[in-house]
C-alpha cells in the first residue's frame, strides 16, 4: 500500500487507571502542535478526548483511546480500532503516541515492538515525543541500533507497570484508613463532599467567612 508522506496523522493513548482526566487532553494538545509542524491532516482536541472519557468511547475521528485498560493487554478497543482504520485507509501516514509506555506495557518487551513493527511495514511513520521511526519497507528489518533502545524502554514500562500498581495500593489503603477518599469519581449514588480535620461537612460560606475574617 502505497501512502503519502504527509497524510493523516491518528493519535492514540492509553490510561490503565482511568483516574487522570486531564493528562490525555494534554497528550492530545501536544499530538495537534506535532501534526501541524509536519504537516499532517489531523482533527482532534482536547476537548474531544475529554468528551470520550466521559462517554466511555474509545474513537472519535482521528483520536484514539483505551482509558481504564492495562498496558499488557495487547488487544484492546482503542488500539485495535486505530490498527483497522490505519489498515482500511491509505491516506494514514502517522500515528502520534504520546510515549512508549502508552502504547503497552508488556509482559514481554518484544510483544510491544512487534506491535510498533507492524505498523511501520505498513508504510505508517510513528511519532513519539523526541522520538520519530519511519515506515520499514517490505522485508526490511528495524536497525539494530533501535532494538536496544526500544527492548529497555518496554522493559521499564512492564516493571513499572508492577511497582505503579503496589504503590497505587498502598497510597489508597493508606487513604481508606484515615477515613479520606481514594480519588476517582464516586460512585454511583454518592457524592463527593469536602471535610473538615474533624470530620463535619465543609460548606462553601466556611471559606466567605474565612475572606471576610
Amino acid at each position: 500500500m502505497k501512502r503519502p508522506e504527509r497524510g493523516r496523522g491518528l493519535f492514540y493513548t492509553r490510561d490503565s487507571g482511568g483516574k487522570h482526566e486531564m493528562t490525555p487532553a494534554q497528550y492530545v494538545a501536544w499530538a495537534v502542535t506535532r501534526a501541524n509542524e509536519l504537516g499532517l491532516s489531523f482533527n482532534g482536541s482536547s476537548e474531544m478526548i475529554q468528551a470520550m472519557i466521559q462517554l466511555g468511547e474509545s474513537n472519535r475521528g482521528d483520536v484514539f483511546l483505551d482509558f481504564g485498560v492495562c498496558g499488557n493487554l495487547l488487544s484492546r478497543p482503542g488500539l485495535d480500532r486505530m490498527r483497522a482504520e490505519a489498515d482500511a485507509d491509505p491516506s494514514v501516514s502517522h500515528i502520534l503516541i504520546p510515549r512508549r509506555d502508552r502504547l503497552a506495557r508488556p509482559d514481554d518487551p518484544l510483544d510491544a515492538i512487534a506491535i510498533e513493527n507492524s505498523l511501520r511495514r505498513n508504510g505508517i511513520t510513528l511519532v513519539f515525543m523526541g522520538r520519530l521511526y519511519p515506515p520499514l519497507a517490505k522485508g526490511e528489518r528495524a536497525s539494530i541500533e533501535e532494538l536496544p533502545g526500544g527492548v529497555i524502554d518496554y522493559d521499564r514500562a512492564g516493571k513499572d507497570r508492577t511497582d505503579l500498581a503496589q504503590k497505587i495500593i498502598y497510597a489508597q489503603l493508606s487513604l481508606a484508613k484515615a477515613g479520606y477518599s481514594t480519588g476517582g469519581r464516586p460512585p454511583y449514588g454518592f457524592r463527593r463532599w469536602l471535610v473538615k480535620d474533624d470530620g463535619t461537612r465543609r460548606l462553601a460560606s466556611d471559606d466567605d467567612h474565612q475572606h471576610r475574617s
